[in-house]
């Protein structure tokens, strides 16, 4: 008999299995098919060493104890890894929202300032400003260049930043869209913050100063 209140989600299929096995279906048919209502590789594991068992002449009871001892083992096992990759992955995507609207920002801190150079360097009515901006001021080609190359960076710093959780959670090899779509995410809200906090930097500082 199942505990209701330790596995609730096996409760439905432990008695779809009941059901199958006292109609006589085959039990092999029978246990292939709660494996596969299930969707569980642990609970695949278990059941293949409980049909191992007993089809060598193991007694039932005997080896359904073994196979819920590892299948126990393999949980505590897996709740130690999911601790751990948990706070990995909590900790790399916030890395890699922060290192994401860094690059961002400081590219348009930058552009900013060479605007503003610019932009006194005209207003001056000698030729003190041009030269002093002459000076200040960026290169246009290495700005349009750091600018451009933004989203390109943020791809694979997604691409990196998603395997990581992903090789250390393990599991199912599509939950890497899901990390992917997370880091996607976080670096497309940092290509529209941190341009408007620049933005807005900037604007304060030219109505200060005017």
């Amino acid at each position: 008999r199942i505990d209701r209140r330790s596995m609730p989600s096996l409760v439905g299929a432990v008695q779809r299995l009941t059901t199958r096995l006292r109609a006589r279906v085959a039990p092999d048919a029978s246990w292939q098919r709660f494996v596969e209502e299930t969707g569980s590789e642990l609970v695949a594991r278990s059941v293949r060493v409980f049909l191992d068992g007993t089809s060598l002449g193991g007694d039932a009871e005997e080896v359904g104890k073994r196979a819920s001892i590892l299948g126990a083992k393999l949980n505590q096992l897996r709740a130690q890894r999911r601790l751990v990759s948990a706070s990995f992955t909590y900790l790399t995507l916030a890395m890699h929202v922060v290192i994401g609207f860094l690059l961002i920002f400081i590219v348009e801190v930058v552009n900013g300032f060479d605007k503003l150079i610019a932009s006194a360097s005209i207003d001056t009515p000698d030729g003190t400003g041009a030269a002093i901006g002459s000076i200040l001021t960026f290169n246009v080609a290495n700005l349009t260049f750091l600018h451009n190359a933004m989203v390109p960076v943020l791809l694979i710093l997604g691409v990196v930043n998603a395997l990581a959780p992903k090789i250390t959670d393990g599991g199912y090899a599509l939950t890497l869209f899901y990390y992917l779509g997370l880091t996607t995410l976080l670096g497309g809200l940092a290509m529209v913050i941190a341009p408007v906090l620049a933005h807005l930097i900037f604007s304060a500082t030219q109505v200060t100063t005017g």
